[in-house]
């Protein structure tokens, strides 16, 4: 599983590459957006048609996520979703006894962060891969899947695999950014490079 997160700020061009990377093969894409209201986003999400939205979690937004028919809720911190939800639901940790005690119900959580982070200057990796491979290596089978979060790339995504993650979420490694907007092609160069390591590995 392959998903890749947004940048905080919106950007031109970003809906458009967001399609492109569901095109190109990303699992799902999480619109983290913190920095927005709810009325900003709706206006963000108009660009995106609805047959992408239902690869499409969001965080802090969950009304918003709700009522554009998006597909997942993200929890982090103090977000948290309310009342019953069908939808797709994923956590953020940052200890392997918060993803150890995770509810069934959740589809996944992110464990953070595993590498150094390339996105947030001053995010050092807060876990040695011996307990990392233990803990992972020893989970039930019908556990929320593991994602591993922060400085992923095209270097470690196979060190990611082996650890025993279901799956790797990406950021900084993905995202090419240039002066007018995304740069299209190179976001998707960026992420077709890691999905075919991650491909490789998957069929050994």
């Amino acid at each position: 599983m392959l998903i890749v997160l947004t940048p905080p700020k919106m950007l031109r061009y970003e809906a458009r590459a967001i399609m492109a990377l569901l095109d190109a093969g990303a699992d799902f894409i999480h619109l983290r957006k913190p920095g927005y209201s709810s009325d900003e986003l709706q206006q963000f999400l108009k660009d995106i048609p609805v047959a992408y939205r239902g690869r499409l979690s969001v965080h802090y937004h969950h009304r918003v996520g709700r009522e554009a028919g998006l597909g997942g809720l993200h929890e982090s911190g103090s977000y948290q979703v309310e009342g019953h939800c069908a939808l797709r639901q994923s956590r953020s940790c940052h200890s392997l006894t918060e993803a150890a005690a995770l509810p069934s119900h959740f589809r996944y959580a992110f464990l953070s962060p595993i590498f150094n982070s390339i996105s947030k200057e001053g995010h050092r990796a807060a876990f040695k891969s011996d307990e990392l491979r233990h803990f992972l290596q020893g989970r039930p089978l019908l556990s929320p899947q593991v994602v591993a979060l922060g400085g992923v790339h095209s270097g470690n995504v196979s060190l990611v695999q082996e650890l025993g993650f279901g799956g790797a979420a990406l950021l900084g490694a993905v995202w090419r950014l240039e002066s007018s907007g995304v740069d299209l092609r190179g976001t998707v160069q960026n992420f077709s490079e890691i999905q075919a390591l991650w491909k490789k590995r998957s069929s050994f």
